[in-house]
């Protein structure tokens, strides 16, 4: 149906003169046509089953919730603190199983087993801290430097106590990529220099050989 409409558009933009030669070649420039449109919606398919619900979307940003924890240390309850690190290691978790679960259907050789504890060990290791462990450190130094400034302040209007807790989330977007990187150097130098393992995709966008 769609090769034959196509074919009627051509011979009537061409006229009907020779009417053989333009059908033929309109029907090979719709099949060109056709195939052209299944490879483009093939890709977009592909593009979309590639979305990792834990890397590519909001879920992303479950594994900053203790660093926001950190920046209001100084104003909440230390419960509203430990409940931030409760939902990082919550999405550190989930992704690592993700991972797992991802070797595991795609690889059917006898190193399946293998390959799964590498990816989920790699995972793990790399979301704790880069997730946890070395931002949320690193925005409480921020705040407990921006406090100690302040003890030593006569400025009044500089003593007010959410003024650390901003600067600490403002902090946030600039220590990411850096600390990610980071992770992602430290750990090609160490555990996976070990293991002999390199991840396809590392979260921080660094190619590995």
């Amino acid at each position: 149906m769609y090769l034959r409409q196509c074919t009627e558009n051509c011979s009537g933009i061409f006229g009907i003169e020779r009417r053989d030669i333009i059908e033929t070649n309109c029907h090979r420039l719709c099949h060109c046509a056709k195939d052209s449109w299944k490879i483009g919606n093939s890709g977009m398919m592909n593009n979309q089953e590639e979305v990792d619900l834990y890397r590519d979307t909001y879920v992303r940003y479950l594994g900053y919730a203790n660093e926001v924890g950190e920046a209001f240390r100084s104003l909440v309850p230390k419960s509203i603190v430990w409940f931030s690190y409760a939902l990082s290691s919550g999405y550190v978790l989930a992704d690592t199983v993700h991972k797992g679960v991802k070797v595991y259907q795609a690889d059917a050789t006898s190193q399946r087993t293998k390959n799964v504890l590498l990816s989920t060990s790699d995972t793990l290791i790399w979301q704790t801290f880069a997730s946890i462990i070395v931002p949320g450190f690193t925005i409480n130094r921020i705040c407990a430097a921006v406090q100690f400034a302040q003890r030593k302040s006569t400025r009044t209007a500089f003593k007010k106590p959410w003024i650390s807790t901003l600067i600490g989330l403002v902090s946030i977007p600039f220590i990411i990529h850096p600390i990610d990187h980071a992770v992602e150097g430290a750990m090609d130098v160490t555990y996976r220099k070990w293991t002999g393992y390199h991840p396809k995709a590392p979260l921080c966008g660094i190619k590995h050989e």
